[in-house]
């Protein structure tokens, strides 16, 4: 696969997911109307620093998390700031009155690439990103930030970390969603049954099938896939196995008194929904640097003009390691 055919899959993959109106990547949980406690601690101290009248610029910027920090610092400091976000991906801004509000000044632009951003040089005093760089090729995303960034200007980078929960639950979660799909291929096997037992929508229809040879021998399959997709999991947290195998057998539970067509199509829209997030997951894990590739990566940004000012881990609670926080001076 070329790396423009990758790039181009991975964008539709995130487009995907933006068109929910999550404000972060995490789609459920504390995150998902943004970010808050030690994240938004430490990116309102880098805004802090800037005075009035100045340009940020956020890479990679999904539906907007970092501006609406940007916008709501601004907002609380009394300061007038220029903010704009670009993503690769189609961008979604959220739904939530209050998001669309604090967003209402900040431009937010799709299909740009952080490599090549069409930007003036000499443009933005803070440039950010978080948990989006690393997706670029982070050698030409350097360049181009080093040309926008003004004489004295910050970028500042939240990346992955390889022993993040999140980066670890990734690794795992592509790994169980692929094993589902690919290897004991749920959702073809599920299909497979509802061709003979789909239109029994009563329980006295599907009475008649309880002991139908061939409908019979489908759920023993389905049954003995659950089995090794559970086995093969043991050891680890296995509840993306369950949520994928759930999300097809939902026809027989709450969704029994559709149509077969619509439980049919239910099933594939799942299979899209869950081969898009494994998608996801996998463009995650690969993004991540290990120990070596990230030091490589400060050394190519050192070479590049951009001084290190500061590195740290970024936690969320005592334990919980987010990601690594990278703060560079142009």
């Amino acid at each position: 696969m070329s790396r423009a055919t990758g790039h181009g899959q991975q964008a539709q993959a995130w487009s995907d997911f933006w068109q929910h109106g999550s404000l972060t990547t995490f789609f459920q949980g504390s995150f998902q109307t943004g970010y808050d406690g030690p994240v938004a601690d430490f990116w309102n101290a880098v805004f802090d620093e800037l005075d009035d009248d100045r340009a940020i610029l956020d890479l990679a910027t999904g539906n907007g998390a970092i501006p609406y920090l940007a916008a709501a610092r601004a907002e609380a400091l009394g300061r007038n700031w220029q903010i704009v976000g670009v993503d690769y991906a189609i961008i979604h801004p959220s739904s939530d009155p209050r998001v669309r509000a604090m967003l209402s000044g900040v431009m937010l632009h799709s299909g740009v690439s952080m490599e090549q951003t069409g930007m003036p040089a000499d443009s933005f005093d803070l440039i950010t990103s978080h948990f989006g760089f690393e997706y670029a090729d982070p050698q030409a995303a350097g360049r181009e930030a080093r040309r926008l960034l003004k004489p004295g200007g910050r970028l500042v980078l939240v990346m992955h970390h390889p022993e993040s929960a999140v980066v670890r639950q990734a690794r795992r979660d592509y790994r169980q969603t692929r094993r589902c799909l690919f290897e004991e291929q749920l959702d073809r096997k599920v299909i497979d049954l509802l061709d003979i037992v789909g239109d029994a929508r009563s329980s006295q229809a599907r009475a008649r099938f309880r002991h139908h040879r061939q409908a019979e021998r489908l759920r023993h399959e389905i049954n003995r896939s659950m089995q090794r997709l559970i086995d093969s999991a043991r050891g680890e947290d296995d509840s993306q196995t369950y949520r994928v195998a759930q999300s097809f057998l939902r026809v027989f539970a709450d969704l029994v008194d559709r149509p077969k067509r619509e439980k049919v199509e239910f099933v594939r829209q799942s299979r899209d929904s869950l081969e898009a997030y494994s998608r996801r997951m996998q463009s995650m894990a690969r993004a991540t640097m290990d120990q070596a590739a990230h030091a490589e990566f400060i050394e190519n940004m050192k070479v590049l003009g951009l001084e290190l000012e500061d590195e740290r881990e970024l936690k969320y609670g005592a334990d919980d390691l987010i990601g690594r926080a990278v703060l560079f001076r142009g």
